[in-house]
């Protein structure tokens, strides 16, 4: 039984992957940045490893956050250090997420399933993001906050799906 139809397979192949990117810092501030550090980069580098590498920045300061705050309930004296790890980890995912792309148009491994991966990776960090938030704007365990969790993960998921299958290329 294919989990996939023979159409869906075609559309996937023929999916060119295009954006419209309206942000300042994305245009101005940070390509000089994220320029010089792909050069940093060895030939052979995987953009996957990139890709993964930099979702265990958004994990690892939401795991200790949540090991900080028992039940997702944090306390008010909870550490800054947390925070700036969290904020630090975002940065370094950004940073990771954005040379992936690079790297593999850089080394000619670019293809549709590491674009899907890619933007999987960005579904996951929005669930680990928007759990530390929620445990620190709500501050309590909250059905709510993992109804929000899932529609933001859901809603990302199914744009992105949409673009592979209904509207390719």
């Amino acid at each position: 039984m294919a989990v996939m139809k023979a159409k869906h397979l075609d559309a996937l192949k023929a999916h060119k992957y295009s954006v419209v990117n309206n942000s300042f810092l994305d245009n101005n501030v940070m390509p000089a940045f994220w320029n010089w550090l792909l050069q940093k980069l060895p030939m052979w580098g995987a953009p996957n490893l990139l890709t993964v590498g930099g979702l265990a920045f958004i994990f690892g300061p939401s795991l200790l956050l949540a090991f900080q705050c028992p039940g997702f309930t944090c306390s008010e004296d909870l550490s800054p250090i947390y925070l700036g790890a969290a904020a630090f980890g975002v940065f370094v995912y950004q940073t990771m997420d954005a040379l992936d792309g690079k790297q593999a148009r850089r080394t000619g491994s670019s293809s549709p399933l590491g674009e899907l991966m890619d933007h999987g990776c960005d579904a996951m960090s929005t669930v680990g993001v928007l759990g530390s938030l929620l445990m620190v704007l709500l501050g309590s365990s909250s059905w709510l906050g993992l109804f929000v969790l899932a529609v933001a993960a859901l809603m990302f998921y199914f744009y992105h799906w949409r673009g592979f299958f209904v509207h390719p290329g």
